[in-house]
């Protein structure tokens, strides 16, 4: 079981890493002090080993990144994911990958609303998620793809709902599948292991050209790795 997610990286504020990362944006406007450096990672979410990394520039978002990723995923994963996968594309890319999913499911007017076929049990529902015309055109090889939506409430909280591909109710049951995507806050658990108690300064990387900081990010994540190898 793994998170798909992403995290940012400070770099030095030179300006080859400022024109080859880029920076983020502040609350109060203008750009932020450093350069930052994209990351999207695969990381197990009990033995928070990172199986999988890709890195960019901070003007590629997540989503764009993690396309990058779908090659890397191997038939019979299971991931768990945030709200900004709820499409009706990444299910479809999941589902022909054959890698299962669970996510957090959108509310609003412009999401990829499931619609209703069966109901599996108390709050659980077999659905099916249909592309609209646009999505249709941009992606004619992708046919409707079944899910299961299981949502809980609790006392004085909105409902909460999350989607999945582990479609059987005997075989997942709806509390334990629900539960499952509160593993995926580990990947946050690991970031900051990652971003604070390893490394323990403000700018982890402080090389002044591009290059040399992919290269420490990528010795930081073997040096991680090989800490979170020997504890498991």
């Amino acid at each position: 079981m793994f998170t798909l997610d992403g995290t940012t990286f400070r770099t030095s504020d030179t300006p080859a890493n400022e024109a080859w990362f880029g920076r983020s944006g502040t609350s109060r406007g203008g750009p932020s002090a450093f350069p930052h450096l994209r990351a999207v990672m695969l990381m197990g979410a009990w033995t928070h080993v990172v199986a999988e990394v890709v890195f960019g520039p901070y003007h590629l978002g997540e989503l764009k990144l993690a396309k990058h990723m779908l090659e890397r995923l191997k038939p019979g994963m299971l991931l768990l994911l945030d709200r900004a996968f709820h499409t009706f594309v990444w299910p479809a890319r999941f589902h022909e990958r054959g890698v299962h999913f669970v996510m957090r499911a959108k509310v609003g007017r412009c999401v990829a609303t499931p619609a209703k076929l069966r109901r599996l049990g108390p709050g659980d529902w077999l659905c099916v998620l249909r592309a609209n015309e646009y999505t249709r055109r941009e992606w004619p090889e992708f046919e409707d793809v079944q899910v299961r939506m299981i949502t809980r409430r609790r006392k004085g909280f909105r409902p909460v709902s999350i989607l999945t591909s582990l479609l059987s109710a005997d075989d997942h049951p709806a509390q334990e599948t629900f539960d499952l995507y509160t593993d995926r806050w580990e990947a946050e658990l690991g970031y900051r292991e990652l971003k604070v108690h390893l490394v323990d300064e403000p700018v982890p990387f402080r090389s002044h050209r591009p290059d040399r900081v992919l290269q420490e990010a990528y010795g930081q994540l073997i040096a991680y790795n090989a800490v979170r190898a020997f504890m498991c």
